[in-house]
């Protein structure tokens, strides 16, 4: 009588697999807590989140401290929103 075995599992599966699951936990706890909350007064050239609280900064700004200040652009140039 021959007695057919399962599929074998790689010895590393189950804990890979607890170690993913405990990641997205830590990971969908602590997004939150990093969440921009600039929660004092809206400087100027910058903009209100479309939802929530908070603010951005306009095209062609950069944020140093509590302030948005407008970049020098050369003739010919225009400002990308890369982030």
């Amino acid at each position: 009588m021959m007695h057919h075995k399962g599929p074998t599992r790689h010895p590393l599966a189950r804990p890979i697999s607890r170690m993913a699951i405990v990641c997205g936990v830590i990971t969908s706890t602590a997004f939150p807590v990093f969440a921009k909350d600039d929660a004092g007064p809206m400087p100027q050239n910058a903009r209100p989140f479309i939802y929530g609280s908070g603010w951005l900064r306009d095209l062609g700004c950069r944020v140093e401290g509590t302030k948005c200040l407008a970049l020098d652009f050369p003739e010919h140039a225009y400002p990308m929103q890369l982030q």
